[in-house]
């Protein structure tokens, strides 16, 4: 156990001096007033003093320990800065990254709708077709002649002869 400097042992034990003259001026007052004998001897001057450096020992760790939880929690807070920092850049790279990726989406998008519209526009156009060409005015025309048209049902097999093309047309 250390004082911190010369001039503060001298405080604590002028402080101490002090406290044990009061304590002998309030045993001597006892006396007069209740005429009861209380005793201030050096052994109680002694315990004064270990209680006082016993309180100061524990006031001293309390205190240490206070000041390394801060000390942790600074250097915690610290870290934490310098993560968020990095974080930070990471994410300003990224929200570039999702813009770009975004804007392609969009583009894309814009190009699914227009090809939609098209084949939108392809099937109605070939919806009109088929109900004016209609199932009853296809006929078959081979290139050597003509045959009716097939009978509803299933489809029979035609064998036609090599070299000859088979066409359809509507009437």
């Amino acid at each position: 156990m250390s004082l911190d400097s010369d001039e503060m042992r001298v405080k604590i034990s002028s402080i101490f001096s002090i406290v044990h003259i009061s304590a002998q001026d309030s045993s001597d007052q006892m006396l007069v007033e209740l005429k009861r004998h209380n005793y201030i001897t050096p052994t109680h001057f002694l315990e004064l003093v270990k209680g006082y450096r016993l309180i100061l020992m524990e006031k001293r760790a309390e205190l240490g320990n206070a000041r390394d939880k801060l000390a942790n929690g600074l250097a915690k807070l610290v870290e934490a800065r310098d993560g968020v920092q990095v974080m930070s850049v990471e994410l300003e790279k990224k929200k570039v990254v999702c813009a770009q990726s975004q804007k392609d989406c969009e583009n894309l998008l814009v190009e699914i709708v227009s090809e939609r519209r098209v084949a939108d526009e392809q099937r109605k156009q070939v919806e009109a077709d088929s109900e004016r060409i209609g199932p009853s005015q296809s006929v078959c025309i081979v290139a050597e002649g003509s045959h009716p048209p097939t009978p509803p049902g299933p489809t029979p097999r035609v064998r036609h002869r090599p070299g000859t093309f088979l066409r359809y047309s509507a009437r």
